[in-house]
């Protein structure tokens, strides 16, 4: 499946290093006293998705189930930096080595990889069904 996904494998390394840093800016944005009950809102939903054990995608479900957790978190951040004072954001992202085009990026990066492994599962399920339809229509046509 590895053959199948927009990107390199040192692209999702890069994402991976990056984890502790996105760590960090959530937790200065928490502590921003300027945040509006919306920001304040928005950024709790991103985490609380990341902590609920009830997602859209199952955490039980390999890797997809932990690239919505990455994804909703991802944006939750862009939605709230997007809304504060951009000075201040660009602090804080300067301190974490983060740019807007790197949560833009990274998100981008998310999407895709998501996409590619939804079409190749889809394929994979699609080819198997197809051999079990196939073998059963023999059986049927044999016993006539």
């Amino acid at each position: 499946m590895s053959n199948t996904l927009p990107v390199h494998r040192s692209e999702y390394t890069a994402l991976l290093k990056r984890f502790p840093a996105y760590a960090k800016l959530s937790k200065q944005l928490v502590t921003e006293a300027r945040l509006t009950r919306k920001q304040k809102v928005i950024l709790g939903t991103g985490l609380g998705y990341l902590a609920s054990p009830i997602d859209l995608i199952p955490g039980i479900i390999p890797v997809l189930g932990q690239l919505d957790d990455i994804l909703v978190v991802l944006i939750c951040l862009r939605q709230v930096i997007h809304d504060c004072d951009e000075e201040k954001v660009d602090q804080m992202l300067a301190a974490q080595d983060l740019s807007r085009e790197q949560i833009d990026e990274d998100i981008a990066l998310v999407k895709e990889t998501m996409k590619a492994i939804a079409k190749k599962t889809a394929s994979v399920a699609w080819n198997g069904l197809s051999r079990v339809g196939k073998a059963a229509l023999g059986k049927i046509r044999a016993n006539r």
